[in-house]
């Protein structure tokens, strides 16, 4: 082969080379960029939880996610600065009654909590008008799921005395989800609307989950370990 020829040769592989490197990174970028933008989109669609307490209990029982945990953080967040803001209000005049019910004049003390307790009512209207609200992010079926864990709950510390086994408790919180879904939502928070529901699961819980041993434990009377104090007497 002529050296000029060879030469041709070496300066087209040369070319040829470089361009096969060349193009790996122009066309891995792309790649590259897509995937961290997807990254991105999958982070931002996943808002984190402001709640805490009860309602972060809500979010985690209730499988609250995406578009509704931002409703309900907004929602929450709104019942969180309007507490604040009440509180911050009325902060001097709540210290001046507290110090008042503390009074030796028996009519001063008195009006005074009885004070206490308007205010605080006023506190637990604003409250509560804003705890609707927070259940209005909720679907239907998620409403009455939490209602279900609410009697769930509510029977555990019924019966707290049986020492109920893992077992017992899955049984017990089937019966209350149950329960919750027979009779839907409840119309009010009252004590009697709940009784009408609660009464008869506990009296279920009683005879299909207890054990003979842990109905008699709940049957023992309670102890009554409280002492008469001696009555004071004060010297003239």
């Amino acid at each position: 082969m002529q050296p000029h020829r060879i030469q041709r040769w070496l300066s087209l592989a040369l070319v040829a080379a470089f361009l096969s490197v060349g193009l790996v990174p122009v066309t891995a970028a792309p790649d590259k960029a897509k995937k961290a933008d997807a990254k991105k989109a999958k982070t931002a669609k996943k808002p984190k939880s402001i709640a805490k307490g009860e309602y972060a209990i809500m979010i985690k029982y209730l499988a609250i996610e995406g578009d509704q945990l931002a409703a309900f953080n907004t929602a929450v967040q709104a019942r969180n600065e309007a507490s604040a803001a009440w509180k911050a209000k009325h902060a001097d005049k709540l210290a001046q009654l507290k110090e008042a019910g503390k009074s030796d004049n028996a009519d001063a003390a008195k009006a005074a909590k009885a004070e206490m307790r308007k205010l605080k009512a006023e506190e637990r209207e604003v409250i509560d008008a804003h705890r609707d609200k927070i259940f209005a992010v909720l679907t239907p079926d998620q409403r009455v799921t939490w209602q279900g864990f609410n009697f769930y709950r509510g029977a555990m510390t019924k019966f707290s005395k049986a020492k109920l086994t893992e077992e017992q408790s899955q049984k017990v919180r089937a019966l209350a989800a149950s329960a919750s879904k027979e009779h839907g939502l409840l119309k009010d928070d009252k004590r009697k609307t709940r009784d009408a529901v609660v009464r008869p699961l506990y009296e279920r819980i009683e005879k299909e989950v207890l054990t003979d041993d842990q109905r008699a434990a709940l049957a023992k009377p309670k102890k009554d370990d409280s002492k008469k104090k001696p009555e004071k007497t004060t010297s003239e």
